[in-house]
């Protein structure tokens, strides 16, 4: 079975605005094999909106069947990981 991995693995702060922010994220194609995990493919994208389109546009050429991407169950394809969760377990 396939799925997509998620993590946030920086987060970027501004000099200029120190309120503003950009996180770096990893995202993997994964295929689950039961005795461990293939990585098929992985991007580097910074960004929310940027991780968005790309897990859209791996969900359409990955899950979408028959069925338009609102009707996918995201919650069964996409594991996040938070930026706190990657230090933590690093």
């Amino acid at each position: 079975m396939k799925r997509i991995v998620v993590k946030e693995i920086d987060k970027l702060k501004s000099s200029t605005f120190d309120d503003k922010s950009i996180s770096e994220y990893l995202i993997y194609l994964i295929l689950n094999l039961g005795e461990g995990d293939i990585i098929l493919n992985g991007f580097t994208e910074y960004g929310s909106k940027n991780k968005d389109a790309k897990v859209d546009e791996l969900i359409i050429e990955h899950f979408v069947t028959n069925e338009s991407l609102e009707t996918i169950d995201k919650q069964n394809i996409i594991e996040e990981i938070s930026f706190s969760e990657y230090i933590k377990n690093k």
